[in-house]
């Protein structure tokens, strides 16, 4: 709804008079108010770099003023990186205090470093090495059965040295057999499966098998132009369970192996939850005369190192009262109710526990 009021005023970016139909209207013309709002901007930049320079040189005063410097203070005030500035304090460098949790550095060492006089030692160039073995194209491809757009791209990637000889590109034969080394599957994996197979046995598309490789990190390998990939880690991936031959030694067969002279003794600890088993074959002299002693606990999975929990036994004993259930129940006083109060009591208790608390019962 268009208004009736007309009223005089002044553009505030070109200063021309104009007729406004509100009074909240500031500026002649769209394009006025564009401009005002563009300059609005660059002066908002222009104050936000201006607090900017200042908490900067602020912050560069307050380091010139301050006699102990920490790390991060003088990293600012030599214009280097705290990583930087630590090399050079464990070189001995820098004089500094080492504090527990803390290091300072004194401006008065700071100073005393530049007023003698330190010749520069020219640091002479980095000699590499010349590439003297070189692959054809044809090699690389008949050598790690990759095509000639896959070396290419991945030649762009890895940024391989090459040269031409007599129309023909020469690869760096160095760097070549460094990335396919990386990339060479563990010599465990010995059995394979091609992408025909997979699809037979799965029934899986080809573009599936290359999602399935890529997101679960399958290995594979290229053999004169043939992908392969790991059954093994296939099998997992797809959830079929593959039983894998355990990769460890008994205690004698360990120092069997390897020659390892000795005795061995397995000692069960009785009274293990409560009753302190081990320190009262501690104290009757059990352990006389062993060397290192390893404790091992049973369980259906291998975990090196694990969490126990202290244990503590406490007793309650809840005794009734007996009354005429009919005649007079207010006498008696039930012993199982108590019982129960207590477990219910605990259960609601659980929820406050700190970490590594545990209350069986």
């Amino acid at each position: 709804m268009s208004s009736n009021i007309e009223i005089k005023k002044t553009c505030l970016w070109c200063g021309r008079e104009f007729i406004a139909r509100k009074t909240s209207t500031e500026y002649c013309s769209h394009r006025c108010s564009g401009l005002a709002y563009k300059e609005r901007k660059r002066q908002a930049k222009l104050e936000a770099y201006k607090k900017e320079y200042a908490s900067q040189t602020s912050e560069v005063r307050a380091v010139e003023e301050v006699e102990f410097l920490t790390p991060t203070q003088c990293a600012k005030l030599l214009g280097v990186s705290r990583r930087s500035l630590y090399n050079y304090l464990s070189a001995n460098s820098i004089p500094c205090l080492q504090l527990k949790g803390k290091t300072l550095i004194g401006r008065n060492h700071l100073d005393k470093l530049f007023d003698g006089r330190n010749e520069y030692k020219h640091k002479p160039p980095m000699q590499r090495s010349q590439i003297t073995e070189f692959y054809t194209s044809k090699e690389v491809q008949e050598k790690y059965g990759i095509s000639n757009s896959a070396l290419y791209e991945i030649a762009n990637r890895e940024k391989w040295p090459k040269t031409q000889s007599r129309g023909k590109t020469l690869w760096s034969k160095e760097h070549i057999d460094r990335y396919f080394a990386q990339k060479k599957p563990s010599e465990d994996i010995t059995e394979w499966y091609t992408a025909a197979e997979i699809q037979e046995k799965f029934g899986m598309t080809l573009s599936a098998i290359y999602n399935l490789v890529s997101k679960e990190g399958i290995p594979k390998k290229k053999e004169k132009g043939a992908t392969f990939y790991s059954k093994v880690h296939f099998d997992k991936a797809k959830g079929i369970e593959v039983y894998d031959s355990p990769k460890y030694y008994t205690y004698a067969e360990a120092m069997e192996k390897y020659g390892i002279g000795g005795i061995l003794k397995v000692l069960g600890t009785p009274a293990e939850e409560n009753g302190s088993g081990k320190a009262i074959m501690v104290r009757e002299g059990v352990f006389k005369g062993v060397d290192a002693a390893l404790l091992m606990h049973p369980m259906e999975t291998s975990v090196p190192d694990d969490i126990s929990f202290a244990c503590v036994t406490m007793e309650f004993a809840f005794k009734g009262k007996p009354a005429h259930a009919a005649a007079c129940p207010w006498n008696g006083a039930n012993a199982l109710s108590g019982i129960q109060l207590m477990f219910h009591a605990v259960d609601m208790m659980r929820l406050h526990f700190k970490d590594y608390s545990r209350v069986h019962g």
